[in-house]
């Protein structure tokens, strides 16, 4: 890493830049599977309205905000380079271009919660989300360089308001002594100290101000002598906003440009709401929802094969170099491994008895940069998450733990750590996913105990033919169980489809790419009819209709 100097930083405001470059550092790192170097500067990028610009509001120990800047081809590779895409960047950045770099860098923020909380004084949360350019002028700038391995730059930009500069701790500051106990007076001043002084700062920020007559720039103690009334007009617009917000989410307009139904503003509130939300988005009636997810079938359908995650290094090279395993071993085993066309290196050092099966495993959590599994009771483990068992033997892994105050799931895998499939699985239950490593046999050992488990609103086809095929069976299931909601997403060699209906949810999964074992004619092919209780929800209640 190179650095070239630019205006000197306070000691907390470098200790943060720095922190924030040692976790972009290590989630890129993880992400293309080979060692990022950056070249740090203190200059800003060159400036274009193409920008990728992400906000970063700090909460907790600390209050402030942050941004993170990146040119639009930066974002571009580095989406690409999470979802495993191999074709040329587009010019553009697409939707899934731009949440998959949100969630790239949600990562980044996620560890760097936990590494600057002893800078920053105590716990902190980052909220981090997609924005403009901001109005404030930065108190710090730390830009980032390096190259892909097709030599394209990769450039960030990190800024720091001036608020959150003020609110960092000085780690220099020696702490008070104590002083004895003496009652306060009835009506004792606030103390003058440096958290009074730095208030005493945030008081000259300059803010952006709207009024109902206009906007003007003023400063924080400005704004605070605005009187009552002023003040009691913005909560009277505020809760306006709110309130109509509330009945447009109520009564939404349907995503469909070329609808034929479509109402004004006023006339949709006047009916029930009817429809369905299909990706997040509200389609109005049948017809609707049918055209939109013929096009989602479509573009899922038409996908390429998922290429298999790179390596970082060869399994068996970094035995060897950790003096588990000789050169002789290795090249017996994967001559084994050829003649058999069958199993993964690290099961043929088990077998070939060169290695155990903790050693192997420990690699694997070294070769992959994720943490690994101790070894768990296996009449006492329950395994937990909505996966369905059909990718989880896919991809050979198991949701270990549900954090419900992180919205984190655990996923343990006994071979590759699929980084694609993690993130459909998160677009999918709109919650985090954490990788690890563990042994191949608890992992082969628990999808077998799963295995026998009822899963009776999971439903897999093996022989639809094309995603028409697939769209009239999903709108089928979604009419028969009325469902509300629905999202879909290619995980693997496979298009899921998750609804919902009303608290419940049901899993479609579609096998594409395969060939075939046997064909039924289009006139014969009928669809399983679902098992419903007599809770369970109906189309007499459904909102397509």
């Amino acid at each position: 890493m190179t650095e070239s100097t630019g205006a000197p930083l306070s000691a907390e405001l470098g200790a943060w830049l720095a922190g924030w470059e040692k976790c972009t550092q290590a989630v890129l790192s993880q992400i293309t599977g080979q060692p990022v170097a950056f070249d740090v500067s203190a200059e800003e990028l060159p400036g274009a309205d193409s920008d990728l610009w992400f906000a970063i509001i700090v909460g907790g120990a600390l209050r402030g905000e942050m941004t993170l800047r990146l040119p639009v081809a930066t974002g571009i590779r580095l989406a690409q380079k999470l979802l495993q895409e191999t074709d040329p960047p587009p010019a553009e950045p697409t939707a899934d271009h731009k949440d998959a770099l949100e969630e790239l860098l949600r990562q980044v923020a996620g560890q760097a919660a936990t590494s600057l909380a002893s800078i920053a004084g105590g716990e902190i949360q980052l909220h981090v989300a997609a924005s403009a350019a901001p109005s404030w002028a930065a108190s710090g700038i730390k830009r980032l360089h390096t190259r892909d391995e097709a030599g394209n730059p990769i450039d960030i930009e990190i800024r720091v308001s001036a608020a959150l500069a003020a609110a960092l701790p000085d780690p220099a500051a020696a702490s008070p002594a104590p002083a004895a106990p003496v009652p306060p007076p009835l009506a004792a001043p606030p103390p003058a100290g440096p958290e009074a002084a730095r208030y005493e700062r945030l008081r000259d920020v300059i803010l952006e101000v709207k009024l109902r007559f206009g906007s003007r720039r003023m400063v924080l103690r400005d704004v605070l002598a605005l009187s009552a009334g002023m003040r009691d007009v913005t909560q009277f617009r505020n809760w306006l906003n709110g309130w109509s917000k509330r009945l447009e989410k109520s009564n939404p307009e349907c995503g469909l440009p070329s609808c034929t139904a479509r109402r004004a503003t006023w006339a949709r509130f006047r009916r029930l709401r009817r429809g369905a939300l299909l990706q997040g988005v509200f389609y109005c009636q049948r017809e609707c929802v049918e055209t939109a997810l013929m096009a989602q079938l479509a573009r899922l359908h038409a996908l390429p094969p998922a290429a298999p995650p790179p390596n970082r290094i060869p399994l068996g090279l970094l035995m060897v170099a950790r003096g588990w395993l000789t050169h002789e071993q290795v090249v017996t085993a994967l001559a084994a491994q050829q003649r058999a066309r069958s199993g993964q290196i690290g099961e043929w050092f088990e077998k070939l008895g060169f290695a155990t099966e903790q050693q192997v495993t420990t690699a694997l959590g070294l070769q992959w940069g994720c943490p690994i599994t101790l070894a768990r009771d296996a009449a006492s483990f329950t395994p937990v998450g909505p996966i369905p068992l059909t990718i989880l033997e896919a991809f050979q892994m198991v949701p270990l733990q549900f954090v419900p105050a992180a919205n984190t799931i655990y996923i343990a895998f006994g071979q590759r750590v699929d980084h694609a499939a993690l993130y459909s699985i998160e677009k999918l239950l709109n919650c985090h996913t954490q990788p690890c490593v563990a042994g191949r046999k608890f992992v082969a050992d628990e999808l077998a105990r799963m295995r026998q488990q009822p899963r009776p609103r999971e439903l897999e086809f093996e022989t639809v033919r094309d995603f028409t095929e697939i769209g009239r069976v999903s709108l089928s299931y979604m009419l028969r169980l009325g469902a509300d909601e629905a999202l879909l997403g290619r995980v693997g060699d496979f298009i899921w489809l998750r609804l919902r209906e009303r608290k419940s949810f049901t899993d479609l999964l579609f096998r594409v790419g395969v060939k075939q074992q046997f064909s039924v004619p289009s006139s014969r092919f009928s669809v399983p009819r679902p098992q419903l209780s007599a809770s369970s929800p109906r189309k007499q209640r459904g909102m397509l209709k």
